[in-house]
Protein backbone atom coordinates (compact mmCIF):
# COMPACT_ATOMS: atom_id res chain seq x y z
CA UNK A 1 0.00 0.00 0.00
CA UNK A 2 2.72 2.41 1.14
CA UNK A 3 4.62 1.47 -2.67
CA UNK A 4 1.70 2.14 -4.51
CA UNK A 5 0.68 5.64 -2.90
CA UNK A 6 4.35 6.74 -3.80
CA UNK A 7 3.61 5.44 -7.17
CA UNK A 8 5.31 8.33 -9.45
CA UNK A 9 5.48 10.92 -6.47
CA UNK A 10 9.23 11.91 -6.06
CA UNK A 11 8.39 13.40 -2.27
CA UNK A 12 6.73 9.96 -1.57
CA UNK A 13 9.39 7.98 -2.67
CA UNK A 14 12.16 10.22 -1.09
CA UNK A 15 10.11 9.47 2.13
CA UNK A 16 9.82 5.65 1.07
CA UNK A 17 13.39 4.80 0.70
CA UNK A 18 14.10 7.17 4.39
CA UNK A 19 11.63 4.85 5.96
CA UNK A 20 13.41 1.58 4.06
CA UNK A 21 16.71 2.84 5.22
CA UNK A 22 15.80 3.11 8.48
CA UNK A 23 14.16 0.13 9.00
CA UNK A 24 17.77 -1.46 7.38
CA UNK A 25 19.50 0.60 10.08
CA UNK A 26 16.87 -1.12 12.74
CA UNK A 27 17.52 -4.96 11.45
CA UNK A 28 21.52 -4.26 11.53
CA UNK A 29 21.19 -2.21 15.08
CA UNK A 30 19.06 -5.99 16.38
CA UNK A 31 21.41 -8.44 15.02
CA UNK A 32 24.57 -6.61 16.05
CA UNK A 33 22.68 -6.72 20.06
CA UNK A 34 21.53 -10.24 19.44
CA UNK A 35 25.84 -11.18 18.49
CA UNK A 36 26.61 -8.86 21.87
CA UNK A 37 24.11 -11.19 23.46
CA UNK A 38 26.44 -14.41 22.43
CA UNK A 39 22.85 -15.26 20.52
CA UNK A 40 24.69 -15.79 16.82
CA UNK A 41 28.36 -14.81 17.85
CA UNK A 42 30.64 -15.27 14.42
CA UNK A 43 34.33 -16.38 14.97
CA UNK A 44 37.13 -15.77 12.12
CA UNK A 45 37.81 -19.12 10.75
CA UNK A 46 41.56 -20.20 11.82
CA UNK A 47 42.33 -21.89 8.22
CA UNK A 48 41.62 -18.91 6.50
CA UNK A 49 40.69 -15.28 8.10
CA UNK A 50 39.13 -14.08 5.34
CA UNK A 51 35.81 -15.48 6.23
CA UNK A 52 33.73 -16.27 9.49
CA UNK A 53 31.59 -18.85 10.60
CA UNK A 54 28.95 -19.25 13.49
CA UNK A 55 30.56 -20.27 17.10
CA UNK A 56 27.73 -23.38 17.23
CA UNK A 57 28.89 -24.62 13.54
CA UNK A 58 32.51 -24.30 13.91
CA UNK A 59 34.18 -28.04 14.32
CA UNK A 60 31.42 -29.11 11.79
CA UNK A 61 32.97 -26.25 9.59
CA UNK A 62 36.68 -27.15 10.46
CA UNK A 63 35.57 -30.96 8.81
CA UNK A 64 34.25 -29.52 5.29
CA UNK A 65 36.34 -25.79 4.85
CA UNK A 66 37.55 -25.31 1.40
CA UNK A 67 40.84 -24.13 3.07
CA UNK A 68 41.18 -26.93 5.15
CA UNK A 69 44.81 -28.88 4.25
CA UNK A 70 43.77 -31.79 1.96
CA UNK A 71 46.62 -34.96 1.09
CA UNK A 72 46.67 -35.46 -2.73
CA UNK A 73 48.87 -38.25 -2.73
CA UNK A 74 52.71 -39.19 -2.40
CA UNK A 75 53.46 -36.06 -4.72
CA UNK A 76 52.03 -33.65 -2.30
CA UNK A 77 54.84 -32.82 0.14
CA UNK A 78 55.00 -29.27 2.09
CA UNK A 79 57.05 -26.98 0.99
CA UNK A 80 59.40 -28.95 -1.19
CA UNK A 81 60.18 -26.81 -3.88
CA UNK A 82 59.75 -23.10 -1.69
CA UNK A 83 63.19 -21.93 -1.00
CA UNK A 84 66.69 -23.74 -0.96
CA UNK A 85 69.24 -23.58 1.85
CA UNK A 86 70.83 -20.77 3.02
CA UNK A 87 74.12 -20.19 1.76
CA UNK A 88 76.24 -18.22 4.23
CA UNK A 89 79.47 -18.23 2.33
CA UNK A 90 78.16 -16.29 -0.61
CA UNK A 91 79.68 -13.00 -0.60
CA UNK A 92 78.46 -10.06 -1.51
CA UNK A 93 80.32 -7.58 -4.27
CA UNK A 94 79.64 -4.25 -2.92
CA UNK A 95 83.02 -2.39 -4.00
CA UNK A 96 80.93 -1.41 -7.19
CA UNK A 97 78.47 0.28 -5.21
CA UNK A 98 78.19 4.29 -5.10
CA UNK A 99 77.95 6.12 -1.96
CA UNK A 100 74.26 7.24 -3.05
CA UNK A 101 73.21 3.27 -2.96
CA UNK A 102 74.81 2.20 0.16
CA UNK A 103 73.53 5.00 1.97
CA UNK A 104 69.77 3.81 0.63
CA UNK A 105 67.49 3.01 3.37
CA UNK A 106 66.42 -0.91 4.30
CA UNK A 107 63.07 0.46 4.75
CA UNK A 108 62.92 1.49 0.92
CA UNK A 109 61.01 -0.97 -1.14
CA UNK A 110 60.06 0.59 -3.96
CA UNK A 111 61.87 2.83 -6.66
CA UNK A 112 59.01 5.64 -5.38
CA UNK A 113 60.58 5.55 -1.57
CA UNK A 114 64.13 6.99 -2.95
CA UNK A 115 65.30 10.37 -3.61
CA UNK A 116 66.31 11.61 -7.43
CA UNK A 117 69.98 11.26 -6.65
CA UNK A 118 69.32 7.80 -5.21
CA UNK A 119 67.36 6.42 -8.57
CA UNK A 120 69.90 7.94 -11.02
CA UNK A 121 72.75 6.14 -9.20
CA UNK A 122 70.64 2.76 -9.45
CA UNK A 123 69.75 3.30 -13.17
CA UNK A 124 74.21 4.22 -13.68
CA UNK A 125 74.33 1.06 -12.26
CA UNK A 126 72.26 -1.25 -13.92
CA UNK A 127 73.03 0.01 -17.33
CA UNK A 128 76.29 -0.55 -16.22
CA UNK A 129 76.14 -4.11 -15.67
CA UNK A 130 74.13 -3.95 -18.94
CA UNK A 131 77.51 -3.24 -20.58
CA UNK A 132 79.38 -5.45 -18.79
CA UNK A 133 77.18 -8.33 -19.51
CA UNK A 134 75.07 -7.89 -21.98
CA UNK A 135 71.41 -8.28 -20.08
CA UNK A 136 69.15 -6.30 -22.75
CA UNK A 137 70.00 -8.02 -25.57
CA UNK A 138 68.29 -11.42 -26.28
CA UNK A 139 67.89 -13.86 -29.37
CA UNK A 140 64.52 -14.37 -30.92
CA UNK A 141 63.58 -17.53 -31.47
CA UNK A 142 60.20 -17.96 -33.04
CA UNK A 143 58.55 -21.13 -33.91
CA UNK A 144 55.19 -21.25 -34.72
CA UNK A 145 52.57 -24.19 -35.29
CA UNK A 146 50.90 -24.64 -38.55
CA UNK A 147 47.61 -25.81 -37.53
CA UNK A 148 46.97 -23.20 -34.81
CA UNK A 149 48.20 -20.10 -37.72
CA UNK A 150 44.93 -21.56 -39.52
CA UNK A 151 43.11 -21.10 -36.81
CA UNK A 152 44.21 -17.58 -36.45
CA UNK A 153 41.87 -16.45 -38.76
CA UNK A 154 38.60 -16.98 -36.86
CA UNK A 155 39.59 -14.91 -34.20
CA UNK A 156 39.73 -11.34 -33.53
CA UNK A 157 42.40 -9.20 -32.20
CA UNK A 158 42.28 -10.15 -28.65
CA UNK A 159 42.58 -13.98 -29.17
CA UNK A 160 45.02 -13.39 -31.69
CA UNK A 161 47.63 -12.15 -29.67
CA UNK A 162 47.58 -15.14 -27.22
CA UNK A 163 47.34 -17.87 -29.78
CA UNK A 164 50.28 -16.53 -31.59
CA UNK A 165 51.84 -16.90 -28.05
CA UNK A 166 50.42 -20.42 -27.82
CA UNK A 167 51.89 -21.24 -31.84
CA UNK A 168 55.20 -20.50 -30.43
CA UNK A 169 55.22 -22.30 -27.21
CA UNK A 170 53.84 -25.36 -28.73
CA UNK A 171 56.31 -24.99 -31.67
CA UNK A 172 59.13 -25.07 -28.93
CA UNK A 173 57.38 -28.09 -26.95
CA UNK A 174 57.33 -30.42 -30.68
CA UNK A 175 60.90 -29.14 -31.04
CA UNK A 176 61.66 -31.19 -27.17
CA UNK A 177 59.66 -33.69 -28.70
CA UNK A 178 60.78 -34.80 -32.12
CA UNK A 179 64.77 -33.70 -31.79
CA UNK A 180 65.80 -34.70 -28.00
CA UNK A 181 64.05 -38.11 -27.96
CA UNK A 182 64.00 -41.51 -29.21
CA UNK A 183 60.62 -43.23 -30.44
CA UNK A 184 58.89 -43.95 -26.65
CA UNK A 185 55.39 -45.36 -25.32
CA UNK A 186 54.30 -42.14 -24.13
CA UNK A 187 55.24 -38.69 -23.11
CA UNK A 188 53.83 -36.54 -19.96
CA UNK A 189 53.32 -33.02 -20.45
CA UNK A 190 52.84 -31.17 -17.31
CA UNK A 191 51.39 -27.50 -17.48
CA UNK A 192 53.11 -25.60 -14.36
CA UNK A 193 50.05 -22.70 -13.29
CA UNK A 194 47.59 -23.88 -15.99
CA UNK A 195 44.93 -21.82 -15.00
CA UNK A 196 41.95 -23.05 -17.40
CA UNK A 197 43.89 -25.63 -19.32
CA UNK A 198 44.25 -23.63 -22.75
CA UNK A 199 47.54 -24.00 -23.50
CA UNK A 200 47.53 -27.75 -23.00
CA UNK A 201 44.23 -27.73 -25.23
CA UNK A 202 45.67 -26.07 -28.01
CA UNK A 203 48.39 -28.47 -27.74
CA UNK A 204 46.08 -31.08 -28.10
CA UNK A 205 44.15 -29.59 -31.09
CA UNK A 206 47.60 -29.37 -32.75
CA UNK A 207 48.59 -33.14 -32.01
CA UNK A 208 44.74 -34.48 -33.03
CA UNK A 209 45.23 -32.30 -36.41
CA UNK A 210 49.17 -33.73 -37.37
CA UNK A 211 47.51 -37.18 -36.60
CA UNK A 212 45.08 -36.68 -38.82
CA UNK A 213 47.56 -35.35 -41.56
CA UNK A 214 49.56 -38.83 -40.75
CA UNK A 215 52.55 -36.88 -39.72
CA UNK A 216 54.27 -38.98 -37.42
CA UNK A 217 55.54 -38.36 -34.00
CA UNK A 218 57.47 -39.91 -32.06
CA UNK A 219 55.30 -40.99 -29.18
CA UNK A 220 52.22 -43.23 -29.42
CA UNK A 221 50.61 -41.84 -26.79
CA UNK A 222 50.66 -37.84 -24.84
CA UNK A 223 49.58 -37.90 -21.26
CA UNK A 224 48.65 -34.25 -20.38
CA UNK A 225 48.56 -32.99 -16.41
CA UNK A 226 47.46 -29.70 -15.57
CA UNK A 227 48.67 -28.29 -12.18
CA UNK A 228 46.92 -25.09 -10.70
CA UNK A 229 46.22 -24.22 -7.08
CA UNK A 230 43.19 -21.96 -7.68
CA UNK A 231 39.50 -23.14 -9.06
CA UNK A 232 38.99 -21.65 -12.58
CA UNK A 233 35.85 -21.04 -14.25
CA UNK A 234 35.23 -21.61 -17.95
CA UNK A 235 38.13 -24.45 -18.19
CA UNK A 236 38.75 -26.10 -20.97
CA UNK A 237 39.05 -29.89 -19.07
CA UNK A 238 35.55 -31.78 -20.82
CA UNK A 239 37.06 -30.45 -24.36
CA UNK A 240 40.91 -31.26 -23.29
CA UNK A 241 39.69 -34.73 -21.70
CA UNK A 242 37.26 -35.76 -24.72
CA UNK A 243 40.30 -35.03 -27.07
CA UNK A 244 42.95 -36.74 -24.99
CA UNK A 245 41.18 -40.28 -24.61
CA UNK A 246 40.30 -40.22 -28.56
CA UNK A 247 43.99 -40.87 -28.83
CA UNK A 248 44.00 -43.33 -25.98
CA UNK A 249 45.66 -41.40 -23.81
CA UNK A 250 44.99 -40.04 -20.29
CA UNK A 251 44.20 -36.60 -18.43
CA UNK A 252 44.37 -35.38 -15.04
CA UNK A 253 44.08 -31.89 -13.22
CA UNK A 254 45.58 -31.69 -9.94
CA UNK A 255 44.70 -28.63 -7.64
CA UNK A 256 47.88 -27.94 -5.71
CA UNK A 257 50.57 -25.45 -5.07
CA UNK A 258 53.54 -25.65 -7.22
CA UNK A 259 55.62 -24.88 -4.20
CA UNK A 260 54.36 -28.67 -2.65
CA UNK A 261 53.85 -30.88 -5.82
CA UNK A 262 57.00 -33.67 -6.20
CA UNK A 263 56.35 -34.68 -10.05
CA UNK A 264 58.22 -37.99 -10.07
CA UNK A 265 55.63 -38.85 -7.91
CA UNK A 266 52.23 -37.85 -9.99
CA UNK A 267 50.69 -41.20 -10.96
CA UNK A 268 50.43 -40.32 -14.51
CA UNK A 269 54.62 -39.15 -14.90
CA UNK A 270 55.19 -42.47 -13.04
CA UNK A 271 53.16 -44.67 -15.92
CA UNK A 272 54.89 -42.58 -18.72
CA UNK A 273 58.49 -42.94 -20.66
CA UNK A 274 58.89 -38.93 -21.04
CA UNK A 275 57.73 -35.77 -19.28
CA UNK A 276 58.10 -32.11 -20.32
CA UNK A 277 57.17 -29.13 -17.94
CA UNK A 278 55.67 -25.84 -19.56
CA UNK A 279 53.89 -23.38 -18.68
CA UNK A 280 52.78 -20.09 -20.56
CA UNK A 281 53.06 -16.44 -18.46
CA UNK A 282 54.32 -18.39 -15.19
CA UNK A 283 54.03 -15.22 -12.58
CA UNK A 284 56.74 -14.14 -9.83
CA UNK A 285 57.47 -16.60 -7.26
CA UNK A 286 55.90 -19.48 -9.21
CA UNK A 287 58.72 -19.41 -11.91
CA UNK A 288 61.16 -19.95 -9.08
CA UNK A 289 58.59 -22.94 -7.60
CA UNK A 290 59.07 -24.75 -11.08
CA UNK A 291 62.98 -24.54 -11.31
CA UNK A 292 62.63 -26.07 -8.14
CA UNK A 293 60.46 -29.11 -9.75
CA UNK A 294 62.94 -29.22 -11.91
CA UNK A 295 65.59 -29.89 -9.91
CA UNK A 296 64.23 -32.11 -7.54
CA UNK A 297 63.10 -34.25 -10.43
CA UNK A 298 66.54 -34.64 -12.10
CA UNK A 299 68.42 -35.23 -8.36
CA UNK A 300 65.48 -37.76 -7.64
CA UNK A 301 68.10 -41.01 -6.40
CA UNK A 302 65.48 -43.50 -6.66
CA UNK A 303 64.49 -42.92 -10.37
CA UNK A 304 65.54 -45.78 -12.46
CA UNK A 305 65.91 -44.29 -15.84
CA UNK A 306 65.92 -39.69 -16.81
CA UNK A 307 61.99 -38.98 -17.71
CA UNK A 308 62.27 -35.28 -18.28
CA UNK A 309 62.76 -34.39 -21.40
CA UNK A 310 62.63 -30.50 -21.34
CA UNK A 311 61.44 -27.07 -19.22
CA UNK A 312 60.20 -24.00 -20.80
CA UNK A 313 58.55 -21.33 -19.49
CA UNK A 314 56.98 -18.21 -20.83
CA UNK A 315 57.61 -15.32 -17.92
CA UNK A 316 56.10 -12.41 -16.77
CA UNK A 317 55.38 -10.64 -13.56
CA UNK A 318 58.95 -10.16 -12.41
CA UNK A 319 57.61 -7.12 -10.13
CA UNK A 320 55.96 -9.57 -7.96
CA UNK A 321 58.90 -11.78 -7.11
CA UNK A 322 60.25 -12.68 -3.84
CA UNK A 323 63.77 -12.55 -2.36
CA UNK A 324 63.53 -14.83 0.09
CA UNK A 325 62.01 -17.75 -2.93
CA UNK A 326 63.90 -16.39 -5.31
CA UNK A 327 66.77 -19.30 -6.68
CA UNK A 328 69.33 -17.26 -8.19
CA UNK A 329 70.32 -15.45 -5.33
CA UNK A 330 74.26 -16.54 -6.04
CA UNK A 331 74.19 -14.89 -9.30
CA UNK A 332 73.05 -11.90 -7.90
CA UNK A 333 75.42 -10.86 -4.98
CA UNK A 334 78.35 -11.75 -7.76
CA UNK A 335 76.89 -8.88 -9.31
CA UNK A 336 76.64 -6.86 -5.76
CA UNK A 337 72.42 -6.97 -5.57
CA UNK A 338 71.53 -8.03 -2.44
CA UNK A 339 67.87 -7.91 -0.87
CA UNK A 340 67.42 -4.29 -0.64
CA UNK A 341 68.48 -3.70 -3.92
CA UNK A 342 66.67 -6.72 -5.06
CA UNK A 343 63.44 -5.23 -4.06
CA UNK A 344 64.02 -1.83 -5.96
CA UNK A 345 65.15 -3.38 -8.78
CA UNK A 346 61.85 -5.49 -8.77
CA UNK A 347 59.88 -1.93 -8.97
CA UNK A 348 61.85 -0.79 -11.39
CA UNK A 349 61.16 -4.20 -13.98
CA UNK A 350 57.65 -3.07 -14.71
CA UNK A 351 58.73 0.02 -16.20
CA UNK A 352 59.09 -2.75 -19.19
CA UNK A 353 55.67 -3.12 -20.14
CA UNK A 354 54.80 0.34 -19.63
CA UNK A 355 54.36 2.61 -23.09
CA UNK A 356 56.12 4.93 -24.62
CA UNK A 357 53.74 7.49 -23.48
CA UNK A 358 54.81 7.86 -19.69
CA UNK A 359 51.58 6.04 -18.86
CA UNK A 360 53.55 4.48 -15.80
CA UNK A 361 54.68 6.81 -13.67
CA UNK A 362 58.46 7.45 -13.20
CA UNK A 363 60.72 10.32 -12.67
CA UNK A 364 60.94 13.02 -15.69
CA UNK A 365 64.69 12.44 -16.05
CA UNK A 366 62.87 8.90 -17.40
CA UNK A 367 60.82 8.85 -20.19
CA UNK A 368 60.07 6.80 -23.56
CA UNK A 369 62.44 3.70 -24.46
CA UNK A 370 65.02 4.80 -21.97
CA UNK A 371 62.67 3.60 -19.29
CA UNK A 372 61.66 0.44 -21.17
CA UNK A 373 64.91 -0.24 -21.72
CA UNK A 374 65.97 -0.40 -17.66
CA UNK A 375 63.26 -2.27 -17.10
CA UNK A 376 63.81 -4.80 -19.55
CA UNK A 377 67.41 -5.08 -18.02
CA UNK A 378 66.09 -5.77 -14.62
CA UNK A 379 63.83 -8.57 -15.90
CA UNK A 380 66.45 -9.90 -17.80
CA UNK A 381 68.76 -9.82 -14.43
CA UNK A 382 66.62 -12.02 -12.77
CA UNK A 383 66.09 -14.25 -15.39
CA UNK A 384 69.98 -14.39 -16.18
CA UNK A 385 70.22 -15.25 -12.27
CA UNK A 386 67.43 -18.47 -12.74
CA UNK A 387 69.31 -19.53 -15.98
CA UNK A 388 72.86 -19.94 -13.69
CA UNK A 389 70.93 -21.55 -11.04
CA UNK A 390 69.70 -24.21 -13.49
CA UNK A 391 73.16 -24.42 -15.21
CA UNK A 392 75.55 -24.34 -11.65
CA UNK A 393 73.05 -25.61 -9.14
CA UNK A 394 70.98 -28.37 -10.54
CA UNK A 395 73.17 -31.80 -10.73
CA UNK A 396 72.36 -33.65 -14.17
CA UNK A 397 71.31 -37.30 -14.53
CA UNK A 398 74.97 -39.13 -14.80
CA UNK A 399 75.71 -38.96 -19.01
CA UNK A 400 73.75 -36.26 -19.39
CA UNK A 401 74.54 -32.21 -19.29
CA UNK A 402 71.89 -29.23 -18.88
CA UNK A 403 71.53 -26.83 -21.70
CA UNK A 404 70.00 -23.82 -21.19
CA UNK A 405 68.82 -20.25 -23.30
CA UNK A 406 66.90 -17.45 -22.56
CA UNK A 407 65.33 -15.59 -25.77
CA UNK A 408 62.27 -13.70 -26.83
CA UNK A 409 59.67 -16.16 -28.13
CA UNK A 410 57.30 -13.86 -29.71
CA UNK A 411 57.27 -10.03 -31.05
CA UNK A 412 56.85 -7.34 -28.46
CA UNK A 413 54.30 -6.39 -30.61
CA UNK A 414 52.33 -9.33 -29.39
CA UNK A 415 53.55 -8.91 -26.02
CA UNK A 416 55.63 -7.02 -23.96
CA UNK A 417 56.13 -9.98 -21.71
CA UNK A 418 57.67 -12.28 -24.92
CA UNK A 419 60.87 -13.64 -22.88
CA UNK A 420 60.92 -17.60 -22.57
CA UNK A 421 63.28 -19.84 -20.31
CA UNK A 422 64.25 -23.29 -22.01
CA UNK A 423 66.15 -26.06 -20.70
CA UNK A 424 66.87 -29.76 -21.85
CA UNK A 425 68.50 -32.54 -20.75
CA UNK A 426 71.86 -33.88 -23.79
CA UNK A 427 73.76 -36.78 -23.85
CA UNK A 428 77.58 -35.97 -23.24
Amino acid sequence: MLIQNAAFCRIGLSFLFRRLRQADLQKCLTRKTSMNNNVETRVICPLDPKHSVYEKNFEKHLKKCNSRVKYLGDFDIKDINLKDEENSDLELKESIHRPEIKSISQDSKTYKQLSECELKAIIEFLIQLDQEHNFHHLEFDKLDDSFINKELEKKNEFHQKHLKQISSIVGHVDKIMNENSQYEESCCLVELGAGRGKLSYWFEQSRKDKKEQKIESKFKKVNIVLLERGSQKHKFDSLLKENVEENSSEFARIRIDLKDVFVNKIPLIQTSSKCILYGKHVCGCATDFSIRCLKNSLEDSSQRSVKMLGFLLALCCHHVCEWDYFCGKKFLYKLGINSKLFSIIRSISSWSTSSDQNTTPAPEFIFGHRRHKVGRICKNIFDRARIEYIKNEISAPSGYVIRTKLFYYVEPEITLENSMLYAYLENK
